[in-house]
């Protein structure tokens, strides 16, 4: 597969976000509320890594002595050049890592979604996610982060494998096709209803979470269903 060098850039910052319930004592499945709060900026990825440890234990110090919490969701920590003209929205990085409410690493992008060498806007190329890469399986329920919006659903399919990826670029080759595979290609497929496909999302592999709240049985079999049909091709 030949592909365009993507030169990174080194002269980086590190900016960490934390994800917060709006409510946690009303956050219910099949969705609820969540809010993205800047922290701060930090001269690398283990100044970062330490902030989130020691907001981590200071909320748990918190709950126990004065009876309140931050109600942690998760955190994401973003990796952004400096002096780069594309960055124009919040979720822009050169890598997202995400990690959950207790601190403990999940995942991380595996290709920018920055232009390439600031102004040309060519993108990097995705080379394929190893399924051992993916925190998450097929069939696996998941709690997938939109925005402000958590919302119950069901993996359909991983990220695209390298070999996959490789026959991707091949076709597209053959066909003489102007495509690119890129950032937005690092994603799942999951369904958050039972109408099979048609209720499909492309989440990229950073906004997708564990489940850490009741399921009920009636949300369950609503999923299974619907992950049926999709590979049923309905």
């Amino acid at each position: 597969m030949e592909t365009k060098p993507y030169k990174r850039a080194t002269d980086v910052l590190y900016k960490l976000v934390t994800i917060r319930y709006a409510n946690k004592a009303y956050a219910r499945y099949p969705r609820f509320k969540v809010e993205r709060y800047g922290v701060g900026y930090f001269h690398t990825l283990e100044d970062a890594e330490k902030r989130i440890a020691e907001l981590v234990a200071k909320d748990k110090k918190h709950t126990v002595t004065c009876g309140y919490s931050c109600e942690y969701y998760g955190f994401m920590i973003m990796e952004i050049p400096f002096d780069w003209e594309l960055i124009n929205c919040d979720y822009y990085a050169q890598r997202t890592r995400t990690y959950l409410e207790d601190g403990l690493f999940l995942c991380e992008t595996k290709v920018s979604n920055l232009g390439y060498e600031k102004t040309s806007g060519e993108l990097e190329p995705f080379k394929g996610r190893a399924e051992e890469e993916s925190p998450f399986k097929v069939g696996d329920l998941v709690e997938v982060f939109h925005g402000e919006d958590v919302t119950l659903e069901i993996v359909c399919s991983l990220p695209a494998s390298p070999a996959k990826v490789e026959q991707m670029y091949n076709n597209v080759l053959a066909q003489r096709r102007c495509w690119s595979i890129d950032y937005s290609d690092d994603s799942y497929v999951t369904l958050d209803g039972d109408e099979g496909y048609v209720n499909h999302s492309h989440p990229s592999v950073v906004n997708v979470f564990p489940v850490r709240r009741k399921v009920s049985d009636k949300l369950r079999k609503m999923l299974m269903a619907g992950l049926e049909k999709a590979q049923k091709g309905e």
